[in-house]
């Protein structure tokens, strides 16, 4: 018989918490809310999420982007799942437990009933683990339903992600997602170099449709960098 899973168990194997960030006249850039509630984050890494969430250069352009960050984390303790996880991954993956990763879906666009004029505002997913194109693709799909939707879909995901299997390396895994079933491979040890491989890709199936949207991607490693803002 499987042990009784503790609430938001299974979701920290995979995400700290997932954060909202918008932006204040009076405040700046400003934490909206945290999921799940009893996420901890300290003073220091609520105030490098705030800053980090939001582009470098913004223009007036109404736009979507998309980019990742990191920031030194308050705590460097792992969870056992995660720690085999890197254990058994490529020694190119960029995993340090001294930091957290921070993936950004930020949207911008016009609102005349906004003191500024437009309308700012970023889905962020903190994780240890740098899984970069799983984590765009989460965020991307966590976003498209917020903005829709409102908060609920932010905690509808949350349960979602709390029913994932935990991390495995060298295995496709399926993860249900907002309608969605997310079919992904994540790179082992042992795994051939990417250009001789033939399954380096995340699938997003629609549930209901059955339509694949493939988002092809190399190995995971090779995302870090690209859209990256470093906080030391």
């Amino acid at each position: 018989m499987e042990p009784d899973i503790e609430p938001w168990d299974r979701f920290r194997d995979w995400l700290h918490c997932i954060c909202v960030v918008t932006f204040d006249l009076e405040l700046g850039q400003a934490l909206e809310v945290i999921y799940p509630g009893d996420a901890i984050l300290s003073n220091t890494e609520k105030i490098n999420i705030c800053y980090l969430a939001f582009p470098d250069s913004n223009s007036s352009n109404a736009r979507d982007t998309n980019f990742h960050f990191r920031i030194r984390r308050a705590i460097s303790d792992v969870r056992g799942c995660q720690k085999s996880f890197v254990d058994k991954s490529p020694s190119s993956l960029p995993f340090d437990p001294h930091y957290l990763y921070g993936f950004v879906h930020f949207r911008q666009c016009k609102d005349a009933t906004i003191n500024r004029g437009y309308f700012q505002k970023s889905i962020v997913l903190m994780s240890v683990l740098p899984l970069f194109s799983l984590f765009y693709s989460v965020t991307a799909r966590i976003a498209e339903h917020f903005f829709e939707n409102g908060e609920a879909a932010i905690e509808a995901a949350c349960h979602h992600i709390d029913t994932w299997q935990q991390p495995q390396v060298g295995r496709t895994i399926e993860f249900p997602l907002l309608g969605t079933l997310i079919s992904c491979r994540l790179p082992a040890a042992c795994d051939l170099p990417y250009e001789f491989r033939l399954d380096g890709h995340v699938e997003v199936r629609a549930l209901l449709t059955f339509t694949p949207m493939f988002l092809h991607c190399s190995e995971e490693t090779a995302r870090f960098g690209e859209g990256k803002l470093d906080h030391i």
